[in-house]
C-alpha cells in the first residue's frame, strides 16, 4: 500500500514538474476568449465643424472597459502567481448611425474616420478649446458648431499630443480601426468623423436633405425664420452619435516563476528519496519492478 502512495505521488510530482519546467519557458493558454467589448456606449458629438467639403463631427470619451462574460479585464489580477492574464486589442469597430434617421448610399468615399487616443490632460484640454471657440463664436444655440480656424487648431492639438492614431476604414456600415497597441483605461479617445457635404439623409417631408444644408438650416434657423417646430424636427436629423466596440483576445498563461519548477523538483526529490528508502526496508514488494530492471541491465552489460 505504501509503495503504491510513493510510486503515485513520485509520478505525480514528475508530471507537475514537466508540465511547469515547460511553461516556464513556454506559456501554455488554459483559456481564450474573444468577447467584443464597449469602449463607449452611444456617444453624442461635443463639437460640430463645416471645413472646406466636408462637415465633420468631433466626439470624445473616457476609455472605459465593462465587464462580461469571460473577460477579465486589464486591471484584473490572476489568482496566483502562477497565471498570467493576457489582453490585446488589434482593432476598433466604430459604428456611425442617426438615432431618428439614416444616410442615403453612403459609400466609403463619402465619410471618413479617425480614433486619437490622448491622456487625460490632453482631453480636457480639447474640451476647455471647444468651449473657449464657442463663448466667441455667434452660431447657433442650437448645435456645438466651432469655426473652421477653431477645428483646425484643435486637430493639430489633438495630431501633437495622440499618444496613438488610428486611420479608419468604412465596410459594411462601420469602421474598422487598426491599432498597435491596446488602448489604456484611463486615457480618452478622440474620435473625428468627417462627411462629404453633399451626403444626404434619409428622411420624408424635407426638401433638401444634405447634410450641409441641414446643418445650416438649424444653426441660422433665426436667419431663416425657421419655427422651433421645423428646428425640432431637424436636430435629431444632425444629431449623428457613435459607438465604439474592441473585440479583445483575452488568455489566461500558465507562466510559473522558478520557485514553482524548483518546489516541483523539490517534491519529486523527496518522493523519489521515500521510494528508495522503502525500497531498502522491503525490497520484496518491488519485485515486478526490479525483475525488468535487472533485464535490462543485463542486455546493457552484454552490449
Amino acid at each position: 500500500m505504501i509503495k503504491v502512495v510513493l510510486v503515485a505521488l513520485a509520478m505525480s510530482s514528475a508530471m507537475l514538474f514537466a508540465i511547469l519546467a515547460l511553461a516556464s519557458i513556454h506559456p501554455l493558454t488554459i483559456l481564450s476568449s474573444s468577447p467584443y467589448i464597449p469602449l463607449t456606449p452611444p456617444t453624442s458629438h461635443s463639437a460640430i465643424a463645416v471645413t472646406g467639403d466636408r462637415v465633420c463631427y468631433l466626439y470624445i470619451y473616457d476609455i472605459q472597459y465593462s465587464g462580461g462574460f469571460g473577460y477579465y479585464g486589464p486591471s484584473a489580477k490572476p489568482p496566483s502567481d502562477l497565471y498570467q492574464y493576457n489582453f490585446s486589442i488589434s482593432e476598433l469597430h466604430v459604428e456611425v448611425y442617426v438615432p431618428l434617421g439614416g444616410f442615403k448610399n453612403l459609400s466609403s468615399g463619402d465619410v471618413s474616420a479617425r480614433v486619437f487616443e490622448v491622456d487625460r490632460s490632453s482631453a480636457f484640454e480639447v474640451q476647455r478649446m471647444i468651449r473657449e471657440d464657442l463663448r466667441h463664436s455667434n452660431y447657433s444655440q442650437y448645435l456645438n458648431i466651432i469655426s473652421g480656424k477653431g477645428y483646425g487648431s484643435i486637430v493639430s492639438y489633438v495630431e501633437q499630443k495622440a499618444v496613438q492614431k488610428n486611420i479608419c476604414k468604412y465596410v459594411h456600415a462601420h469602421f474598422i480601426c487598426n491599432t498597435t497597441s491596446t488602448p489604456l483605461s484611463g486615457n480618452a479617445h478622440i474620435v473625428e468623423i468627417c462627411f462629404r457635404r453633399g451626403v444626404e439623409l434619409s428622411t420624408t417631408g424635407i426638401n433638401d436633405t444634405r447634410i450641409d444644408r441641414l446643418v445650416d438650416l438649424v444653426v441660422n434657423a433665426s436667419l431663416y425664420k425657421l419655427p422651433d417646430s421645423t428646428v425640432n424636427r431637424l436636430l435629431p436629423l444632425v444629431h449623428v452619435d457613435v459607438s465604439v466596440l474592441a473585440p479583445m483576445r483575452n488568455s489566461v498563461l500558465l507562466y510559473p516563476k522558478p520557485v514553482h519548477v524548483m518546489r516541483a523538483l523539490a517534491f519529486l526529490a523527496v518522493f523519489v528519496s521515500c521510494i528508495v528508502l522503502h525500497y531498502r526496508f522491503r525490497p520484496h514488494e518491488y519485485a515486478g519492478f526490479s525483475r525488468p530492471l535487472r533485464r535490462l541491465r543485463r542486455r546493457i552489460y552484454r552490449q
